[in-house]
């Protein structure tokens, strides 16, 4: 996006946007600011400004790139219209030619370094200060990556909300992805330091509660329907399925086309219009020819338009791994399209009354998604326009009226239990560490100033290549200024974990303030061997480790 000014324009021109709405982006803001504006920028990084020997040479572009060997971009430096240097931007600080280390420079005309960070987050930070002011905001996180940007940006005058799509859980678990990318786990294992999370469906909400990672700032707020489609036709070809999807993983969508084959083996004459593009594309055409329904399938590659076809058509298929709050199954349902779903986590059971608005299927079972294609073909035509009245009524409880009344609600709680921005300070140290049948047991002790504001007490343990995080609640007493915790990390709660996950295991202390979080130094205590597949052990820096080694012959193993 070179220009936000222009983007807007055209959206507001387009009726996609509202004309109270502006778009501003950060890189673009760098090159046009003035330069007192840059020097304004804060760095609280207190760096040394230095000027790289690596500044690359203007060459008439808005961008130059200083690439390696195998095309990873070790550096950016933008330039403006008149010719002089805007930013640095360079990621091979700690060796050059190889990524690591972040150091980002912007220069005012005269080319003097005027601001410097060694993070893309304490660069965001200073920016947004300067879009903010002095005046009071809430500021929306409404990306996972995003929020590992954001999730420390505290200041008394704004108000942060972190919105969760996605089942982040889920996509740690050994049999999924296995791990999150950096800035989503910064996102998931820092939920605690925003004022608020929102959290699209009540099944997530309780199962994020249940694992301790959500606290007590989270709501539900499910996406909202914003375009809705025409009822459409109420006599339809029953046997005429739409499918709008990327041809991800995620998305599951060679289920769809198995259950189709096994539709079309009890005698139906089902077909599929499938809407979308992805990696997997060449794959799915693949399968639908080894399951000889080629012939029923239409492949329509992507369209802007898509959603405008669940009108004309009968069903729609939703057989992803898992959801957030799917907005494509809301806008099936706003236009009479029936939606067969699996009960995955989350979205389908917090939108389909089964047999009612919709068809909810065991996840994962497809001769059942098979069945559901077989009874919409073969309903007569008052079962079918009854359900599909069902389904565009239930849509509409999710119609910008209602959500927006719904955040407006929450918004207003949220400001009003803000939390003061106050960093407290505090000593964790471990005083025991058995090994039992229910798991790993440890006793803490906290000391300092934040035992007399201190609320609870977490133990968290986090995967140190994004691929495992949990909390437990510590069952906590007061004595003498001094903090006691005992709590216990069940060993069913690592039984999904990739073997050989090492995790880091971390106090979190939780007050009327802002979140603390402590390594907790082994001491003296003596660690416990290894058991039901874990592996305790003291870090080089002294600090309590795991090492999730499952199976037995893999005890042996303490090099980490």
């Amino acid at each position: 996006m070179l220009d936000p000014a222009i983007r807007t324009r055209g959206l507001h021109e387009a009726g996609r946007l509202d004309t109270r709405v502006t778009l501003r982006g950060v890189w673009h803001e760098l090159v046009t600011m003035s330069d007192a504006e840059l020097a304004s920028l804060r760095s609280p990084d207190n760096l040394k400004i230095e000027v790289m020997e690596s500044l690359l040479e203007p060459d008439g572009s808005p961008a130059v790139y200083r690439k390696n060997s195998k095309g990873d971009i070790l550096q950016v430096d933008y330039f403006r219209d008149d010719g002089t240097r805007a930013i640095s931007n360079r990621s091979d600080v700690r060796r050059e030619g190889t990524l690591g280390g972040r150091l980002i420079t912007v220069f005012g005309r005269d080319g003097t370094p005027l601001a410097q960070w060694a993070s893309l987050r304490r660069l965001y930070h200073a920016w947004v200060d300067v879009v903010i002011g002095g005046g009071e905001a809430i500021l929306v996180v409404d990306s996972a990556p995003a929020g590992g940007l954001f999730f420390d940006y505290r200041r008394d005058n704004v108000t942060t909300i972190q919105v969760i799509h996605n089942h982040h859980l889920l996509q740690m678990r050994a049999e999924e992805r296995g791990k999150l990318s950096a800035d989503v786990m910064n996102m998931l294992t820092h939920l605690d330091w925003f004022d608020a999370v929102a959290v699209l469906t009540q099944g997530q909400y309780a199962d994020l509660m249940g694992a301790n990672v959500l606290g007590g700032n989270g709501f539900v707020a499910p996406n909202m329907l914003v375009d809705p489609q025409p009822e459409g036709a109420s006599v339809r070809d029953p046997l005429h399925g739409v499918i709008v999807a990327r041809q991800v993983r995620q998305k599951r969508l060679d289920h769809a086309l198995q259950a189709l084959a096994g539709a079309a083996g009890a005698g139906s004459r089902a077909h599929l219009e499938m809407y979308g593009s992805g990696g997997l594309g060449p794959k799915l055409h693949r399968a639908a020819d080894e399951l000889s329904v080629d012939d029923r399938v239409f492949w329509r590659g992507y369209d802007p338009r898509a959603k405008e076809k669940f009108a004309e058509a009968s069903f729609t298929i939703l057989s992803s791994r898992y959801e957030g709050h799917p907005v494509a199954l809301l806008e099936a349902m706003s236009a009479g399209c029936i939606p067969l779903a699996y009960d995955v986590e989350y979205g389908p059971r917090d939108t389909i009354t089964d047999g009612v608005n919709g068809f909810l299927v065991p996840d994962g079972d497809v001769p059942a998604l098979s069945a559901a294609i077989d009874r919409v073909a073969s309903m007569d035509s008052a079962e079918l326009a009854k359900m599909r009245r069902a389904a565009i009524l239930r849509s509409q409880d999710f119609s910008p009226k209602e959500i927006t009344q719904l955040w407006a609600s929450a918004l207003k709680d949220v400001r009003k239990n803000k939390r003061p921005v106050v960093n407290e300070s505090g000593t964790v140290s471990l005083t025991g560490a058995t090994m039992g049948e229910d798991g790993l047991r440890l006793n803490i002790d906290v000391t300092g100033k934040i035992v007399s504001s201190t609320r609870s007490v977490l133990i968290a343990w986090i995967g140190r290549n994004q691929d495992a995080y949990g909390r437990v609640k510590a069952r906590i007493t007061r004595k003498r200024g001094r903090l006691h915790a005992e709590a216990v990390i069940d060993v069913n709660r690592l039984e999904s974990l990739n073997t050989g996950t090492v995790m880091d295991v971390y106090a979190d202390i939780c007050n009327d303030s802002t979140p603390l979080r402590k390594r907790i130094p082994t001491g003296s205590v003596h660690i416990p061997g290894v058991d039901h597949g874990f592996m305790p052990f003291a870090t080089v820096a002294g600090n309590l480790s795991i090492h999730y080694v499952a199976a037995p012959e893999s005890t042996e193993v303490r090099s980490v």
